[in-house]
């Protein structure tokens, strides 16, 4: 709401209060409280009950509430989860995990990667009590997985659900897809192509990138070294806009993957088949 004097006032209410961390700014003989510019290890719901901002609208406020919005939406990585099919550069990644303590899922060649590093893996099967079956076709399509990507962990439901289910938050998600078009290149064996298009993993990208605001995750190999750098410098911890940078990117690579297999069942004739 704007007031009398041409400000305007934004309000976060969180549930409890946490005045550490800030201090008292005066503005026009009323007490605001304002933010530190990092606040560590305190969920937005522990720093404090309300915040009152006041202060000039504009292109300035704007590019300042953008800052604290993306302050507030800080995530700690507790949780990660990683299925790849090709294995070039996750090594470094799988290491800074594991020196942070983070929990890693995984499944299939991956998890036999990991564990051939001699770091920890809880195979995705011990999570949903389902093996892989079909040859592979089905391993981590399951509300145990889905679950802890797309929950919410602002939304009392979601989190009431978690705890009713015993469904543990996943906060990042490392998948790359299975190589369809190189397939497609080397190969005019349709059964071998075929078992190339992949499921579980455009659905697990599309998941974490749909839930961009609690999930991180790395759809292609060159999102390793950005990945890998945010992990080190912030201690597993990646802000909102990164979180987003990383999302754009993901649906990018599932748009180019689903373009790829139509144009294969279409001869290539991509706009006919939306058109029919």
């Amino acid at each position: 709401p704007q007031n009398k004097s041409g400000y305007f006032i934004i309000y976060q209410k969180p549930k409890t209060i946490c005045k550490e961390g800030y201090k008292p700014y005066t503005a026009h003989n009323s007490s605001y409280w304002w933010i530190k510019p990092v606040v560590e290890n305190c969920q937005m719901e522990e720093r404090m009950r309300t915040i009152n901002f006041a202060l000039p609208f504009g292109a300035r406020t704007r590019r300042f509430c953008s800052w604290l919005l993306n302050q507030f939406m800080q995530k700690k990585i507790n949780a990660a989860l990683l299925s790849v099919f090709y294995k070039n550069g996750l090594e470094p990644i799988v290491h800074e995990l594991h020196k942070q303590g983070i929990t890693i899922y995984s499944t299939g060649g991956t998890q036999d990667f990991i564990e051939k590093l001699g770091i920890k893996v809880i195979p995705v099967e011990s999570l949903t009590g389902f093996p892989s079956i079909f040859g592979g076709r089905v391993k981590t399509l399951h509300p145990l997985v889905f679950g802890g990507i797309l929950a919410k962990r602002d939304d009392e439901q979601h989190v009431a659900e978690m705890k009713q289910f015993q469904i543990p938050e996943i906060d990042l998600v490392i998948v790359d897809l299975y190589p369809f078009e190189e397939t497609v290149k080397n190969s005019t064996d349709e059964k071998a192509i075929i078992e190339k298009i992949d499921v579980g993993g455009p659905s697990m990208i599309r998941a974490a990138a749909k839930n961009f605001n609690d999930c991180t995750v790395g759809a292609a190999q060159n999102d390793y070294p950005l990945l890998l750098e945010i992990l080190y410098t912030q201690n597993g911890t990646t802000t909102r806009s990164q979180r987003k940078q990383f999302d754009i990117k993901a649906f990018d690579v599932c748009t180019a993957y689903d373009n790829a297999i139509s144009a294969y069942f279409n001869s290539n004739n991509i706009e006919t088949s939306i058109n029919k």
